[in-house]
């Protein structure tokens, strides 16, 4: 991810439906990336949106964590009481991709057209221009 990319000066927060988990990220891309491979489809139900959080993240709340091992090439996070999908994290380096609604932030967020798949194939994509609207998140219960 290039630098421009990057931002380092406010963390990003977020937390599980339940909020049995928070999360804090130290940096975090703006470029939303949207994945429309087979995995992140049966994850997520539909193709995933995400944000490269590098590797400095913290969980409060760990013991509620779970995580399964997906791939050759990531693992997946989850709160085991409420099913919030929390990360993949690739095995390789160790980086978090984190689901763009989980993260509470000010800042704006970039969509590009990008397209991921481990397969050779064709799918419909939604052309996704200019910046990402972001709704105001609930507290948890």
């Amino acid at each position: 991810m290039s630098s421009d990319t990057r931002i380092q000066a406010k963390p990003a927060l977020g937390h599980c439906l339940c909020g049995n988990i928070r999360t804090k990220c130290k940096e975090m891309s703006t470029e939303v990336h949207v994945c429309h491979c087979a995995t992140c489809r049966g994850w997520s139900g539909a193709p995933a949106l995400s944000i490269d959080c590098g590797r400095q993240v913290t969980f409060e709340g760990s013991e509620h964590l779970r995580t399964y091992d997906s791939s050759e090439w990531a693992d997946r996070g989850f709160c085991a009481q409420c099913g919030t999908h929390l990360f993949y994290r690739l095995k390789h380096d160790q980086r978090y991709i984190m689901p763009v609604g989980l993260l509470v932030q000010d800042i704006p967020l970039v969509c590009t057209n990008k397209f991921s798949s481990t397969q050779n194939r064709r799918f419909t994509i939604l052309r996704i221009q200019q910046k990402c609207l972001r709704v105001p998140r609930s507290s948890p219960r």
